[in-house]
């Protein structure tokens, strides 16, 4: 069971989170703005989309609002804020598939950044930058995570750092950093 100071941490982080993924600002998440994220970030890095790492990407966010889209009690095709949050909360309390889901997508993302096995700075700021965090976070983000300061973040550290943003209650771990600043 989270503690009212971990579920108030983890649920500034999904807040920031929504917000970056709800573009139209509209309270709402449909299949589409997750998809609009995968397209955006294959477009920022020059990938067609019939490239298999596009293919692959697209995919991996089209399972993951598949899983997210059972939270639609009323079959509107969007979930909102609150469910997402829950939805969430819980997974960090019981990891189950949406663990597995969000180390699918950061793989994906890497595969589309090119980062066959390394993300260097400018590929994870431009990462970043694309999923809405501002430039000067991405750098700060790509600080923390390359922990052994050899000016690279790997794969496995970004995957790692992904499944943080969304399930540590830990104020120091460095997934945290993944879109910007959190303001619990």
């Amino acid at each position: 069971m989270l503690t009212t100071e971990a579920r108030r941490f983890l649920t500034a982080k999904l807040d920031r989170r929504f917000d970056l993924l709800d573009v139209d600002g509209d309270g709402h998440l449909g299949e589409r703005e997750l998809d609009d994220l995968a397209v955006g970030i294959a477009a920022g890095f020059d990938v067609p989309l019939d490239a298999p790492t596009a293919v692959a990407l697209r995919q991996a966010y089209g399972r993951m609002w598949s899983e997210l889209s059972q939270l639609d009690a009323d079959g509107d095709g969007l979930i909102s804020r609150g469910q997402y949050v829950d939805v969430w909360l819980r997974e960090a309390e019981h990891p189950g598939l949406l663990a597995e889901l969000v180390r699918t997508c950061a793989e994906a993302v890497a595969a589309v950044a090119g980062a066959e096995g390394d993300f260097y700075e400018p590929a994870f700021v431009r990462l970043q930058a694309l999923s809405g965090a501002h430039p000067d976070q991405g750098a700060a983000a790509f600080a923390r995570l390359d922990s052994d300061h050899d000016g690279m973040v790997s794969v496995t550290q970004f995957a790692d750092a992904y499944a943080d943003f969304f399930s540590s209650t830990d104020p120091a771990a460095p997934g945290n950093a993944l879109f910007g600043r959190i303001e619990p």
